[in-house]
C-alpha cells in the first residue's frame, strides 16, 4: 500500500495531513517569486515540512483511504497502521524512506529528518507549473556594434500612374427627340383613354336604363307610403259598453273633430294598449300576509332556482313568494301567518318536512329568529 500517494492527494485540498502514530505533513503557502542569485522563477506553491510531534489522528487520512478503496473504516485504519509500522522499522534500522512525490525521510542522531522533493507543486491555483532557470541576456554596447556590416535598405521607388487627358471633342452630344415624337408621346395615352371609354358605353347605358326602370316601378309604392293609412281608434271595455250600437257607426275618423261621447276614453292615436301595473313582490306579500311574519326557506343568487322552489311549494298547497333582491340573494318565503305565534307553530313542521335551516322573518328588523 503506497500511503504517500493518498497523502499527496490530500495536500492539494488541505494544509495538514496527520498520519496516525507517525507524524504530520504540514504545507505552507508561498507566493510566486524570482531569486536573482540563482536566476530561478518559482510559481505560487506550498512549502512542505514534517512534524513528528503530531501524533493524534484526526481521521482525515483513514476516511480518505476507506472511500477510495471502498473499505470499512476499521479495515482502512488497520492497513494504515500496518504501513506506519513498516515505515518505523525502516527508519529505526538506519535506512531512509523515499516517499514520492513528497520527499525523503531518514534518521539522523535519533531524529527523523524530512527532505522535500523539489519541483512538486501542491497549490491548486498553479497546478502544473514548475520551477525554471533563466539565463541572463547581455545587451551589446553601441560602441562595439559594427554598423558598416549592417545592410542598408534602399528606398523603394514610387511609381505614379499615368492618366490620359480626356478628348472632349469625341464626347457625343445628348440624344435629341424631334417635335413630332414629343407630340406623339402626349397623344397616345389620350387616345387609349378614349378607346376605353367608348368600349364601356354599352355597360353604362344599360346601368342607367336599369336605374330609371327601378324608379318607375318604385313610384307607386312611394305614393302609397306618402298617402298613409287610417289608424284604428282604441277604446276601453267600459267605453264600448256605454256607447250605443247606433252611435258606434258615427265615430269620427282620425284627424276629424270628435263629438263628446259619454264614457269614452281618449287613447293615443298609435301604440299598444297600456297594461295595468303589476304589484311589486313586496305588495303581493303584504296583500297575502296581513300579519307581516314570513318563514324563509331558501335564498338563491339565480332567480330561476327561486322560481322553481316557489312552484314546488305551490304544488304542495303552500303559499310561497320571493322577496325583493337583497345582498344579491332572492329569498323564498312562506306567507299566510296571522301573527308570530302562528308562524312559530308552522316553523316546527317546516323544519321537519321542508328545510331544517328555515327561520322567521319579522316585519321590522330585530324581531326575527
Amino acid at each position: 500500500m503506497r500511503l504517500e500517494h493518498y497523502i499527496a492527494d490530500l495536500l492539494f485540498r488541505h494544509d495538514c495531513v496527520v498520519v496516525p502514530g507517525f507524524g504530520g505533513f504540514v504545507a505552507r503557502r508561498i507566493p510566486a517569486g524570482f531569486d536573482p542569485v540563482t536566476q530561478v522563477f518559482r510559481p505560487a506553491h506550498k512549502s512542505l515540512g514534517f512534524n513528528p510531534q503530531l501524533l493524534v489522528a484526526d481521521g482525515l487520512l483513514v476516511d480518505y483511504v476507506s472511500r477510495v478503496n471502498r473499505l470499512s473504516y476499521e479495515l482502512a485504519a488497520a492497513r494504515v497502521d500496518l504501513e506506519v509500522r513498516r515505515w518505523k522499522d525502516t527508519l529505526n534500522s538506519g535506512s531512509s524512506i523515499a516517499l514520492a512525490p513528497l520527499g525523503r525521510l531518514y534518521s539522523e542522531s535519533g531524529r527523523w529528518v524530512f527532505m522535500p522533493q523539489l519541483g512538486e507543486n501542491f497549490e491548486r491555483s498553479s497546478f502544473g507549473l514548475g520551477w525554471f532557470h533563466s539565463t541572463p541576456a547581455e545587451a551589446p554596447r553601441l560602441s562595439e556594434m559594427n554598423w558598416s556590416a549592417a545592410p542598408v535598405a534602399s528606398r523603394p521607388k514610387v511609381v505614379r500612374p499615368a492618366f490620359a487627358k480626356p478628348d472632349f471633342a469625341k464626347i457625343s452630344k445628348p440624344l435629341s427627340i424631334p417635335v413630332w415624337g414629343q407630340r406623339a408621346a402626349l397623344w397616345v395615352p389620350l387616345l387609349g383613354l378614349g378607346l376605353a371609354w367608348s368600349a364601356q358605353q354599352p355597360a353604362v347605358q344599360s346601368l342607367l336604363e336599369g336605374s330609371s326602370a327601378f324608379r318607375t316601378s318604385a313610384k307607386p309604392v312611394l305614393e302609397e307610403l306618402k298617402a298613409g293609412f287610417d289608424w284604428p281608434v282604441l277604446r276601453s271595455p267600459k267605453a264600448e259598453e256605454s256607447v250605443p250600437t247606433s252611435d258606434v257607426e258615427d265615430v269620427p275618423k282620425p284627424g276629424q273633430a270628435s263629438s263628446s261621447v259619454e264614457g269614452t276614453v281618449e287613447v293615443p292615436r298609435y301604440g299598444p294598449e297600456p297594461n295595468p301595473l303589476k304589484p311589486t313582490p313586496s305588495e303581493e306579500i303584504k296583500n297575502e300576509n296581513q300579519g307581516g311574519y314570513v318563514i324563509v326557506i331558501g335564498a338563491f343568487q339565480d332567480p330561476d332556482n327561486a322560481e322553481k322552489l316557489v312552484q314546488s311549494m305551490e304544488m304542495k298547497g303552500l303559499k310561497a313568494a320571493i322577496l325583493p333582491l337583497k345582498a344579491r340573494l332572492h329569498r323564498v318565503v312562506l306567507v299566510g301567518f296571522s301573527d308570530r305565534t302562528d308562524a312559530e307553530k308552522s316553523l316546527v313542521e317546516v323544519r321537519a318536512q321542508i328545510e331544517q335551516s328555515a327561520w322567521i322573518l319579522a316585519p321590522t328588523p330585530g324581531q326575527g329568529c
